[in-house]
């Protein structure tokens, strides 16, 4: 039977269960949000090898996370070969660790001609392992799976007669300022 003293006591209980669900859905929403920042705050390295309209092939490293990467090491399994002859395990780019990359940075090395690179016996796949620290001294890895064949049968996007002649220009800048200084 219903009995009307009882109200405030349900009401009571229901305001009581309604404060310790309110309660924990913070605590969650803000642990959620300790873990967002914390994963947004990590480094995040990628490489790349883009080509230029040119067909110049370079080898890109990138931090594209929130945190600075510290003490980068590079390694290519097998390791590739560069327009002059030195593999990219051999270039101080890659031969020592990066002291640190902060976010949205990156460091380039022009890697190869892609008509080159593709008749040559130098490999063409390859594995690249990346590792660093956060600012924390957490140890962060990638592998990348490379494989440069895929530009075999691709042609660049071509130049524009206004852009060659833009470069071309800069080119003869370059010439004229070359001999003036050498008069």
């Amino acid at each position: 039977m219903w009995k009307p003293d009882a109200v405030p006591g349900v009401l009571n209980v229901l305001s009581i269960i309604y404060a310790g669900a309110s309660a924990l859905g913070a605590w969650m929403a803000i642990r959620e949000t300790r873990l967002d920042r914390k994963e947004r705050s990590k480094p995040l390295l990628f490489i790349d090898f883009p080509m230029t309209p040119d067909h110049e092939t370079f080898v890109v490293l990138t931090n594209a996370g929130g945190g600075v990467a510290r003490d980068i090491r590079v390694e290519f399994q097998p390791s590739p070969v560069d327009l002059h002859g030195k593999r990219l395990s051999e270039l101080s780019l890659f031969r020592e660790p990066i002291r640190y990359l902060l976010p949205g940075e990156d460091r380039q090395h022009f890697f190869q001609v892609s008509h080159k690179l593709l008749d040559s016996k130098d490999p063409v796949l390859f594995t690249v392992k990346v590792e660093c620290k956060d600012d924390e001294g957490t140890q962060h890895r990638w592998e990348y799976s490379v494989d440069l064949r895929e530009w075999k049968d691709i042609t660049g996007p071509r130049r524009t007669v206004a852009q060659q002649l833009d470069v071309l220009n800069k080119h003869l800048e370059d010439l004229a300022k070359a001999l003036a200084e050498k008069k």
